[in-house]
Order: structure tokens, then sequence, then C-alpha cells
């Protein structure tokens, strides 16, 4: 049940009015699968690469959906087995975990992941040694406009916007979001926009406007091509249907 209390503390952390913005937002949306599709037909459209951090269990659950994602050409990035805090976590089970995420997709998908982000962006110091021992090349698990490397030269691409910050938290709406980005975002940054809000009917028209207003200022590219040049467009994928997200939860 380990995943259940930490959704419970971090939302509990989170305050009960971003609490409940945040349960309504994820348990009374369109289905995840749809908006997914949406999402990479636009992005498919304008010609952008990704890079989407899937949660293991999700993976091995929906195995069309990922090969799918993989078919356009975008990278995926290991987001836990489980959705679990890193941060609550020892070496050794952290290292477990992820260690389950490289076996899985190497398995089911042939892949090797290189980029890793932290669920709810909450990091652990045990996480660049763990990194560097299971092959990868990058975290992004971290809210920060500059990129650094740590002492092993696993780079951070920290997070520079995230649309749960500004819709969720601070409730600017989604047209306000999209104007905001517009006028504040730099090369060299990365932004999270979650499939599952960015899918919707009501906000992927904005969605596709946005990224072609966008792409006439700067290249995109995924994470793993990382450069100063461009901007990163990436998103987290934790479910794809409520059910598995309840299983998930019930340890099943």
């Amino acid at each position: 049940m380990g995943e259940i209390e930490d959704y419970l503390r971090t939302l509990q952390k989170r305050g009960p009015k971003t609490a409940l913005r945040e349960l309504r937002s994820r348990f009374t949306r369109g289905d995840p699968k749809k908006t997914l599709n949406h999402l990479l037909d636009v992005l498919d459209g304008l010609g952008i690469k990704a890079t989407f951090f899937v949660v293991g269990y999700t993976a091995y659950y929906n195995q069309d959906m990922i090969n799918k994602i993989l078919s356009y050409g975008h990278e995926i990035g290991c987001h836990g087995f489980f959705h679990n805090r890193i941060d609550l976590m020892n070496a050794e089970q952290l290292d477990y975990d992820v260690k389950l995420c490289v076996q899985l997709f190497k398995k089911y998908f042939s892949y090797s992941l290189k980029g890793y982000r932290a669920p709810y962006l909450k990091t652990s110091p045990f996480l660049p040694e763990v990194l560097e021992r299971r092959g990868f090349n990058y975290s992004s698990s971290q809210m920060g406009q500059t990129a650094f490397s740590y002492q092993n030269d696993i780079m951070e691409y920290p997070v520079r916007y995230d649309d749960y910050d500004l819709l969720i938290k601070k409730r600017i709406g989604v047209s306000h979001m999209f104007s905001h980005l517009k006028d504040n975002l730099h090369s060299g940054e990365v932004l999270v926009l979650h499939p599952f809000r960015m899918g919707q009917k009501e906000n992927i028209g904005e969605y596709k406007m946005f990224l072609k207003d966008l792409g006439k200022r700067y290249e995109f590219k995924p994470l793993q091509d990382y450069n100063l040049d461009s901007v990163c467009i990436t998103g987290d994928i934790g479910e794809l249907s409520n059910k598995e997200l309840l299983m998930r939860m019930m340890g099943r």
C-alpha cells in the first residue's frame, strides 16, 4: 500500500484546496488513452519529438500504447515502477525500483532507458549513483532553470514549468498558462505538459496552437538530445485508466 500512503502524504502537504483540485483533475477526466492518442497525433502533425516518462507498471499493462509512442519516434524515460516517492526510499529500495523498470523495458520493448524523472519531482541524494549503476545518462527530477552535471557526470535537466503548478496549484487557466509560457519560456528549458490534461477535447486545440507558435522561435528536442538552443516538451504518464490505478494501489 506504499503508493497510496505516498499519494495521500503528498496531497496532505499540498493543502486541502489544492488536493481537491488535483483529485478532480485526475479522476474526472476523459479516457487517458484517448487523450494520449490526441496528443500523439498533434505532435506527429507538427513534427515534434517529445519525452514521455512512464511508470513501469503502466508500461507493462499498456504495451500497445508504449509501442505506439515509440513508433512515433518519441523518447521514453523512467518514472518509477509504482510511482512511489523516492525521497522516502533508501538506496537499496531506489536501486531495486529503477532496476525493475530497466529490466521491463528491455524484455518487453527491447528499449534501453536513458532518462529518469522522480515521481512528484521529489528527488533523492541516492539518485545519481543509482542512475549511473543502471546505465542512465540523465535525470529531470527537480524544478529549476539551468542544467547541471552531478559529480559522476549524470546530467540533471530541471523542469522550468509544470502544468500542475500553473493549472492546479496557481489556477491560472489553460489559455492564461499558454500565454504565460509563450511570454516567459526560453531556449534550453524543459516543460512538463501532462498528456491526460493537454489531450482533453477542451484543451487539445490550444495545445496545438501553442506548439505551433513556439515552433516559430525554437527547435524542439527530446531530452536525450538536449541542447541549449532547443525547448524540450515532456509528459508524465502515471496510468492509462482509473481501473489500472486502483489495481496498482491495491497491490495487484
